[in-house]
């Protein structure tokens, strides 16, 4: 009876955590449920405070839509991203005073949107936003607007003429680009950033035939000279995005005192340039500024510099050396990548950050002395650096997997401060001579025991000798060595040796003889059929 009556209760409780479980799963899709709002022609998402709605997707097919301020007691504050995409229907928009933002792609393709107007609380409207509404003419924008996302505007090659807020900050890359009818447009003196071919393929562009496009507070925009060397005006503050690139004519730039900014593709894939002079005031090279000028052999960078950004010098093939001035915190990942002729790096002493691949592939750099700042180093930074010989670390840095991937002729590491870490094939596919010196042996016995290095005191390091290493494309190129054309050699006497014994078998055996062959037709075997989806057996 008691065994009958504890299973009893066991059951009874089971059930009551059952029906609690299914309670609470009840609330939560109630909760859940009220987070999406349908409210006919709009539906709406909550925010997380619980106190606004965001339009997620419109439904109706008016002609002329005023978004709604608020709903019940929600005030709607943005448009997501594609609430209105493909619509074909709507041809005047007049967005509410209450939204502040409005999403990616919220209006694209839009084809029948003839006039927006656009609030004073719009903060930012965000990419491709009316991207491609092909019969959109009419803009009003407030004085609130501040960002203008990427392509935001492309292919709108109706809109002729546009007046930007006093307040704009930033346009991004490709707004307007393909507003072929866009031919006067206000740009205020207050915008920190003018994305990359903003206002290519406009009318507007199209009209400007001065050798220097300076807008806003000296920005250049575009150079439209021919000629090879160049002095940039004393108006200029900022080298605009991709103002130079792909430029074959450009040979030499000098920059004057007022330049600040260098800004990201400024001088993207300049084969001819060779020199650039650089203003000692720059703070700021953004990514792939110089990337890819092939020509360029040496370049000074100015003291102010913050950081090397990612893919600044990429590919820079000719480049022979370069000092990391002091400033310098932090070399962005591929800053340095398939700088093939790098032979020297001047490390400044405030680098306490190295990003991944930043080195890759220069495998003309010998040796490389980091600082005591340097706090971190990411994965590759030096990968496929063939002729890298020796490294000195000032710092408990960690040494991070495949730091030194494939350095093949790397035989000194030294460590003149314990390191914080050494991860699992840091040093993989090193040299044969591969040692490590370091100032606390115990730390290291391990690691150096597990991976087969050898293991030095610091006071056993020589000073630094450039070996001068030898590569296979270097000096008189020769086809093949002494080594190589003793294998050739012995290769083909033992071809020649297989023939002649071959021919000679083939000679002197006698011809088996035939079986003969039966006339039934019905007794030949036929070629086996293989279907072409039929598997393999292992």
């Amino acid at each position: 009876m008691k065994d009958r009556s504890v299973k009893l209760k066991i059951v009874m409780l089971f059930f009551i955590m059952v029906m609690i479980s299914c309670a609470l799963f009840a609330v939560g899709m109630k909760v859940n449920a009220a987070e999406i709002m349908d409210n006919g022609d709009y539906v709406y998402k909550l925010s997380e405070d619980g106190k606004s709605l965001s339009i997620m997707n419109y439904k109706g097919n008016s002609l002329y839509v005023k978004l709604p301020a608020k709903v019940d007691k929600y005030i709607v504050k943005s448009v997501e991203s594609a609430a209105f995409m493909y619509n074909d229907t709507i041809k005047e928009l007049e967005i509410s005073n209450t939204i502040e933002t409005i999403g990616s792609n919220a209006f694209s393709e839009c084809t029948a949107l003839k006039k927006l107007i656009v609030p004073e609380n719009v903060k930012e409207i965000g990419n491709s936003a009316f991207s491609g509404c092909t019969l959109l003419k009419s803009v009003k924008i407030a004085d609130g607007l501040e960002k203008i996302g990427d392509y935001c505007f492309a292919g709108c090659d109706k809109l002729s003429e546009l007046t930007l807020p006093k307040k704009m900050e930033e346009i991004g890359e490709y707004a307007f680009f393909g507003c072929s009818s866009l031919e006067n447009i206000h740009l205020p003196q207050s915008f920190k950033r003018l994305g990359s071919y903003a206002l290519e393929g406009t009318k507007w562009m199209q009209g400007h035939k001065e050798e220097f496009i300076i807008v806003g507070d000296g920005i250049l925009l575009k150079y439209n000279g021919k000629n090879g060397d160049i002095i940039i005006p004393d108006t200029v503050k900022v080298i605009g995005e991709c103002a130079f690139a792909k430029n074959s004519a450009v040979k030499t730039v000098v920059m004057p005192k007022s330049v600040e900014k260098i800004s990201k593709c400024a001088f993207w894939n300049c084969g001819s340039l060779y020199k650039a002079e650089l203003s000692d005031n720059i703070s700021v090279i953004e990514e792939s500024a110089f990337e890819s000028c092939v020509m360029i052999s040496e370049i000074t960078l100015p003291k102010k510099l913050g950081k090397i950004s990612s893919f600044c010098f990429s590919d820079c093939v000719a480049l022979g050396e370069i000092g990391i001035p002091d400033s310098v915190k932090e070399i962005e990942s591929h800053a340095f990548s398939g700088c093939t002729m790098l032979r020297n790096i001047n490390m400044g002493t405030g680098v306490e950050k190295v990003g991944d691949f930043a080195f890759e592939g220069c495998t003309d750099l010998k040796r490389v002395e980091f600082p005591e700042s340097l706090k971190e180093m990411a994965s590759q930074v030096f990968y496929n650096c063939h002729s890298l010989t020796r490294v000195e670390f000032s710092s408990e840095v960690s040494i991070p997997s495949l730091a030194f991937s494939d350095c093949e002729h790397l035989e000194e590491v030294a460590f003149y401060k314990k390191p914080k870490n050494i991860e699992v094939n840091a040093f993989n596919h090193c040299s044969d001579k591969f040692s490590l010196y370091s100032s606390d042996k115990k730390w290291l016995e391990k690691y150096a025991k597990e991976n087969k290095y050898e293991l030095k005191g610091v006071n056993q390091l020589s000073l630094y000798k450039d070996k001068g290493i030898l590569k296979a494309d270097d000096g008189e190129k020769n086809m093949f060595s002494s080594g190589h054309t003793a294998l050739i050699v012995i290769i083909l006497i033992s071809d020649c040796a297989v023939v002649v014994f071959f021919g000679l078998y083939v000679l002197l055996s006698k011809p088996p003889k035939r079986a003969k062959r039966k006339k039934s037709a019905g007794n030949r075997q036929q070629p086996p059929r293989h279907s072409k989806n039929k598997e393999i057996k292992k």
